[in-house]
């Protein structure tokens, strides 16, 4: 059975929250916790993603978690059987654009022909794959593109500076 690994309304004294008053610290909830963290962290650390969501269910509630890569947030349980918000959140994410969804629209696959002239440098020449990443400058014509070989390792960490 998965635990619930968040604290909710009262539940946030109780004896399982000294040390942290939004999550569970001392039952198999931070087992859950560790599991939902260890996908998201695959899922960051995998793909270009601002942010990505998860929908945590447990028996007859869910949590919806907006992951970014500074930390979480989440909903209060939202009980599915009495309540349409996760239906609702549902049918609005596969409505949304893949921004809004988390993609990353400053990285992505280079247009075919920038992608031959970039094989021509021998930097990128033996590159696997190529990369075209936008970088907003302060300069008045606005943002540089620039190709690049993908990256041959990412970190695994689903939360922080990332720089």
């Amino acid at each position: 059975m998965t635990q619930d690994p968040f604290q909710h309304g009262l539940d946030r004294n109780a004896d399982t929250g000294k040390n942290n008053p939004l999550m569970v610290t001392e039952s198999t909830g931070s087992e859950t916790a560790g599991q939902v963290i260890a996908y998201t962290t695959l899922i960051l650390s995998t793909q270009y993603r601002t942010h990505t969501f998860s929908v945590l269910i447990i028996n007859d509630y869910a949590q919806l978690i907006r992951w970014d890569h500074s930390g979480a947030i989440v909903t209060e349980p939202i009980y599915y059987n009495d309540q349409s918000y996760l239906f609702d959140f549902l049918v609005c994410y596969n409505h949304a654009s893949n921004e809004a969804c988390g993609h990353d629209p400053t990285v992505g696959p280079p247009a075919d022909h920038k992608a031959q002239a970039a094989r021509t440098i021998k930097e990128l020449s033996e590159a696997n794959s190529l990369l075209s990443v936008t970088i907003q400058g302060s300069q008045p014509q606005g943002s540089c593109r620039f190709i690049i070989g993908t990256p041959c390792r990412q970190p695994d960490i689903p939360a922080g500076c990332w720089t």
